[in-house]
């Protein structure tokens, strides 16, 4: 009988010290299930059980810098940009002849379909439980960005007349269903003319505002304009404080939140 070559178990060394042909050069704890493992000079940084592999693998995705994970996407990016007709056509002819993958591609899509569901509903439920935090959140970001916006919303209506033309119509027909019979002209015609007048003695932007705003239902009525800050009625938005007072419409806008607030 010829003479048997004995097995080498994963990380034991023979009797010359070598690993699988490679030269033996010590001892390691494996960083993943701390057992000690021989290893070489040219081995890997674990034991090689299957489960420390990826682990490891892993940890290594977690440990990484955002520019060496920047750096990976863009390489994939254009790797697969390079590769796209050839990715499309292998994708294609196995969907036709791989009953296997057309079953796997079936599975992947009903997964991810899922998990979208569940991320819509999950962002849902966080948005009812933190209304108020994002709300405080969007007004900072808005305030701290204001001049980005603006200049956004002055190129928006320039491109886009007809929407800027429906966004004016429809504040005329909101002023005209939200004015009352004993709504005076004149007296909301005297508030501008302070306003303009406020304006141009101390150079601060000021504005006139609903105090109860007419999107929910406030009155064009004399009682119901001040003058504010530009700023401060950015930041009051179309929120109703019932410490400041106002006259409220009488239309279904009105009739609509009162219900909501629960108002007589």
């Amino acid at each position: 009988m010829g003479s048997q070559s004995k097995k080498i178990k994963r990380g034991a060394g023979d009797h010359r010290g070598n690993v699988g042909g490679k030269k033996f050069a010590g001892n390691k704890r494996c960083p993943v299930c701390d057992e000690e493992y021989s290893y070489t000079s040219r081995t890997r940084v674990n034991c090689g059980r299957k489960k420390c592999r990826e682990e490891y693998r892993l940890s290594y995705h977690r440990r990484r810098s955002d520019k060496q994970k920047k750096a990976q996407s863009e390489y994939g990016a254009k790797w697969y940009q390079r590769n796209k007709k050839r990715i499309k056509k292998e994708h294609k002819y196995k969907l036709e002849n791989d009953p296997l993958y057309r079953k796997k591609c079936k599975d992947d899509h009903r997964k991810y379909h899922e998990l979208q569901q569940k991320k819509i509903k999950n962002d849902e439920q966080y948005a009812k439980q933190h209304k108020l935090r994002r709300k405080i959140a969007s007004r900072k970001y808005y305030n701290k960005n204001r001049d980005k916006y603006l200049e956004y919303g002055k190129k928006y209506h320039k491109e886009n007349p007809e929407i800027r033309r429906a966004q004016v119509l429809r504040r005329r027909a909101l002023i005209k269903t939200a004015t009352l019979p004993d709504t005076d002209p004149l007296a909301i015609r005297k508030i501008e003319l302070r306003r303009q007048k406020m304006q141009k003695e101390t150079g601060v932007k000021y504005e006139t505002d609903h105090i109860i705003p007419l999107d929910i239902g406030g009155a064009h009525h004399q009682d119901n304009i001040r003058i504010i800050t530009d700023k401060e009625n950015k930041e009051k938005g179309t929120e109703y404080y019932p410490e400041l007072g106002g006259v409220w419409a009488n239309n279904v806008l009105a009739k609509k939140t009162k219900k909501t607030l629960g108002i007589q």
